[in-house]
């Protein structure tokens, strides 16, 4: 079956910008959240549905701008975060945004990398 199907935003609660500026949202919380998206991300892949791309292009512009960091750790307490899980973190985004479609991770190697920080989170108790 050659079936294609359409799958767009819908933001009935606003958009994940909006709530990452949430004082509550502790890294622990930021990290289950990317390994949510890598996820459905995965799953639309390995479907092969098409979906909007548009998300590399407002994290490139943000990072361009210098302002990805603000926009990650915003409200973030850096006390809890546990570097070694910030360094897996930061090395896959820096991955994430290559300008080559096929040098950027897998949506697949993206929850590897991300559970991998996640793990050592709760590892250092800091979850």
């Amino acid at each position: 079956m050659d079936e294609k199907i359409l799958v767009y935003e819908h933001a009935s609660s606003g958009s994940l910008d909006q709530h990452l500026n949430d004082v509550n949202l502790t890294w622990t919380k930021r990290l289950e959240i990317c390994i949510d998206i890598a996820s459905g991300l995965e799953f639309l892949h390995e479907r092969k549905l098409a979906y909007n791309d548009h998300l590399i292009s407002i994290v490139k512009d943000l990072y361009n701008e210098g302002k990805l960091d603000e926009m990650v750790f915003e409200g973030t307490n850096e006390l809890y975060i546990e570097p070694q899980s910030l360094i897996i973190f930061k090395r896959i985004a820096m991955q994430c945004l290559n300008d080559k479609r096929e040098e950027r991770p897998t949506a697949g190697e993206l929850v590897i990398q991300l559970k991998e920080a996640l793990k050592i989170q709760w590892f250092w108790g800091l979850g």
